[in-house]
């Protein structure tokens, strides 16, 4: 992990980015017949009525949810060229956006830091799927999508583009609104201490512009989509169960979380120059852990949709860790170089290892969120045999959702 390497070392290391990043995404759709998560037939449903319309039925619930998630279903829509079924066109989908995702985390700690902790941020969020990044599992294509759009956000207030920043803010809101919420606060929080002091004049001018514009937008919104209003207040008042942090840290992303906080140090004393980036990544490690973990005070709130940027952000301090200790501990490049690829290894392969299991085992149990294949010929008979106006009457759980998607009634 030398601060310079030859071309020849750079190139080895963004293809060895490349493939391990490939290998990880595309386990899934190469290992499950089904998606796993929940979430998967809320997205289908989302995309087949953007592209084809006359095959979904009329379905109040799939309607109000789609409301929360415009853009990740343009997003999922566009793998129709794709020639297979729907529910394998999630599974590419979920692999392209995990890609999309570790190739955001390089460029942007490449144009903050530099190449080689880049490369190491890179890997660890690749290795995040299915850890502390649960998206596969979860079947969360829209917060798995968010992943460079946050970052995108983050750049381009570094680069003090306005409309870039609000352009990136406005996609974040049509994709996932918690993904709008970590970087709305982390921004916010920014802002408000501007008011006060250790911002320059013309930042404190450029963020409350940013703020005036995005409460405008806000506003419009809300008069505009009342029902828009009551989903988000719905929202506030699900409950999910809580994470908890030494369970993460025995998962295969420990080590990235035991870097993390000597990585956070190292990431801004090289942003320190620059008071309102390194302002605004404090912000944001704050509010990841205290949004991940807000169950621990009583609040409740999406804990485990947080993990994501709890995880983003541990991956991007812990990419800036590893060559920095590396360096101050060896000066020839052989040692930092050995030592450096076999820490990385072991998230990488534990990732691999974990999901083949996880993979594996929701294949041959069929009590899990997939379907048999008699489901699935069931589902077929139904389109051909039912008429489209017909009403299907089953019990409500979540395995039940598909029945609208892959039945089309």
């Amino acid at each position: 992990m030398a601060v310079r390497g030859s071309p020849v070392l750079r190139v080895l290391a963004t293809l060895g980015v490349l493939g391990a990043a490939l290998v990880l995404a595309a386990q899934y759709p190469l290992s499950v017949s089904m998606p796993i998560g929940g979430d998967a037939p809320v997205f289908l449903f989302g995309a087949k009525a953007l592209v084809e319309p006359t095959h979904v039925p009329p379905g109040e619930e799939f309607h109000v949810l789609q409301t929360r998630f415009p853009f990740a279903f343009v997003f999922l829509a566009a793998f129709k060229i794709v020639p297979v079924a729907w529910p394998m066109r999630f599974l590419v989908a979920m692999a392209v956006a995990h890609l999309l995702g570790v190739l955001a985390v390089f460029w942007f700690v490449r144009r903050l830091v530099g190449f080689w902790e880049a490369v190491v941020a890179a890997l660890f969020w690749a290795a995040s799927i299915g850890s502390v990044n649960a998206s596969f599992h979860d079947g969360t294509l829209a917060a798995l999508f968010s992943v460079p759009l946050v970052l995108l956000a983050f750049d381009r207030l570094q680069a003090r583009s306005l409309w870039g920043t609000v352009g990136a803010i406005v996609l974040l809101a049509g994709v996932h609104p918690l993904a709008l919420l970590f970087f709305g606060l982390s921004l916010a929080s920014v802002a408000g201490a501007a008011v006060f002091r250790g911002v320059e004049p013309a930042d404190r001018r450029f963020l409350g512009k940013i703020m005036a514009i995005l409460a405008t937008v806000a506003m419009v919104s809300v008069l505009l989509n009342r029902r828009l209003l009551s989903t988000l207040l719905q929202d506030l008042l699900d409950r999910f169960t809580p994470p908890q942090l030494f369970e993460l840290l025995g998962t295969n992303y420990g080590l990235i979380f035991l870097l993390a906080p000597i990585g956070l140090t190292v990431l801004l004393a090289r942003v320190a120059a620059d008071r309102l980036m390194a302002a605004l990544l404090l912000a944001g490690s704050f509010f990841a852990v205290l949004l991940t973990f807000n169950a621990r005070l009583g609040v409740m709130f999406f804990p485990e949709r947080f993990q994501l940027f709890f995880g983003l952000i541990a991956a991007l301090a812990a990419g800036c860790a590893l060559p920095a200790l590396l360096r101050s501990a060896f000066a020839s490049l052989i040692p930092q170089v050995a030592l450096g690829v076999c820490m990385v290894l072991i998230p990488v392969t534990a990732a691999y290892g974990h999901n083949d299991r996880v993979f594996q085992y929701h294949e041959r149990d069929p009590q899990l969120a997939r379907e048999r294949q008699g489901e699935l010929e069931g589902y077929a008979a139904i389109r051909e045999h039912l008429p489209r106006g017909a009403v299907i009457v089953t019990s409500s759980d979540r395995r039940t959702l598909w029945v609208p998607v892959l039945a089309e009634r």
